[in-house]
């Protein structure tokens, strides 16, 4: 019985923690080894929905789950237009008319057929980069600006768009 109570506490306590990690914006554990993404869009669409469409842009492949988007991360601005990639998007990335706490408040997610005619832009990314992991970079941010302004990205970055 005293295993089992040590087990539990641990497990609340763990799960608190996840909780704090997530609701502080800071970048999950799992998501350091992932590629890291920076990308420039022909619109300024970073309060909204992203979601991911076929290779023909007909039909939606991946969106989000409306309880991903409760403790979920914005992408974050960069200098000269970019923005780092929280979300995971792709190449195939289109945008919703949804924000993010639209979105976050719904109590399931909306039909494929209602994504579609909520699109506001399927061809969206002008410039898409990636830039090793999240592991690589102690602050990203930082980091990544000084490659932005000096001019230096494709030294470090692959172009992919």
């Amino acid at each position: 019985m005293r295993y089992f109570t040590l087990l539990l506490v641990a497990g609340l306590a763990s799960c608190a923690a996840l909780k704090k990690t997530r609701e502080t914006g800071s970048v999950p554990a799992e998501q350091n080894l992932s590629p890291l993404y920076i990308y420039k869009t022909r619109a300024d669409y970073h309060r909204f929905v992203p979601i991911g469409l076929s290779d023909d842009r007909k039909s939606v492949v991946s969106y989000p789950d409306p309880s991903d988007l409760r403790y979920g991360i914005p992408p974050e601005k960069l200098a000269h237009g970019y923005w780092l990639d929280t979300r995971g998007i792709g190449l195939q990335v289109a945008y919703t008319n949804y924000t993010y706490k639209e979105y976050a408040a719904l109590s399931a997610p909306p039909s494929l057929d209602s994504l579609m005619m909520r699109l506001v832009d399927t061809d969206p990314i002008s410039r898409f980069c990636q830039c090793g992991t999240w592991n690589d970079y102690g602050n990203s941010k930082k980091e990544l600006n000084k490659l932005i302004r000096s001019g230096k990205l494709e030294t470090r970055c692959k172009v992919l768009k």
